[in-house]
């Protein structure tokens, strides 16, 4: 009877035991997840700080190792710092197939953000706002048909005035587009040249064309978007290469934390096309 009733006791301890152990693993688990969740919302919200301080074509990955990753990934728990905790942002190339629906427009930003890094020998770039940029070198686009009209469009780097290099066919480096540039002459009601100032006159208007390399274009410009219009019927493709790389409409992050069996992963992608179809609207020489 007795070793019946200690066998019976050592069971139930036993799966008291058990119990125990699994409610603790469970509770483990669920408190590694809220720590994975934290970090990589922390991680994710970071990274769209950088993007909204920074340009177009904003690039950057950190992982827990990296300075800025110390600093804002790591909680207080003494737990947190066994995660391994990691952002990345994608939004540039230097090889991109592009297919263009029929009567539809591609716009292609050909520059990229150049955010200094935060310390010498580390991958991460400095959160704090910034707009320089960085633009795209030994642009080739292939598979524009002969008759099929593209124009750069871009501001002088000196005067800030709205600058366009339009052109037809495929494009590179050496390709020479033409840039259509806009003058005035004012006279008082004498005859006599004056100021353009706004005050009673008469305006001589007249226009002259200037025949540039795209090379030479990109070197002297900021912010240069490249606009194609695809009059087809029917999709078109094609196909962009470049030594220093450009912007792609789609941008993508993803920021993820984890320890052994616990995972978190925030992912986010926007499509630009949106915002850069505005710019159609200023340009005259092209559908």
């Amino acid at each position: 009877m007795a070793l019946g009733m200690t066998t019976f006791l050592m069971l139930v301890v036993t799966g008291v035991a058990v119990l125990y152990v699994r409610e603790m693993r469970i509770s483990r688990l669920g408190y590694d997840e809220i720590i994975a969740y934290s970090n990589a919302q922390g991680a994710f919200e970071y990274a769209m700080l950088k993007i909204r301080n920074h340009s177009d074509g904003f690039q950057d990955s950190v992982s827990q190792e990296d300075s800025d990753g110390k600093e804002f990934f790591t909680l207080s728990t003494p737990r947190s710092a066994q995660f391994e905790t990691q952002y990345t942002i994608q939004s540039i190339s230097t090889n991109y197939t592009f297919d263009i629906p029929a009567q539809s427009h591609l716009i292609l930003p050909l520059f990229i953000s150049d955010a200094p890094l935060l310390d010498t020998g580390l991958p991460s770039k400095d959160p704090r706002f910034g707009t320089g940029t960085q633009n795209t070198s030994d642009l080739s686009v292939s598979g524009v048909r002969s008759d099929q009209q593209w124009i750069i469009m871009a501001v002088d780097s000196v005067t800030q005035a709205p600058l366009g290099l339009a052109g037809s066919g495929n494009i590179r480096s050496t390709s020479q587009g033409m840039i259509r540039h806009r003058d005035s002459d004012c006279y008082d009601v004498n005859g006599n040249q004056i100021p353009c100032s706004g005050q009673t006159q008469e305006e001589l208007v007249y226009f002259w064309d200037e025949k540039k390399t795209v090379r030479d274009f990109l070197q002297k410009v900021d912010h240069p978007y490249l606009m194609m219009y695809n009059a087809e019927s029917t999709p078109t493709q094609v196909q962009i290469q470049s030594r220093d790389p450009f912007t792609l409409p789609n941008y993508s992050v993803e920021a993820r934390s984890g320890y052994k069996n616990t995972l978190q992963i925030f992912k986010f992608s926007e499509d630009k096309s949106k915002y850069y179809d505005l710019l159609k609207y200023g340009v005259s020489n092209i559908n």
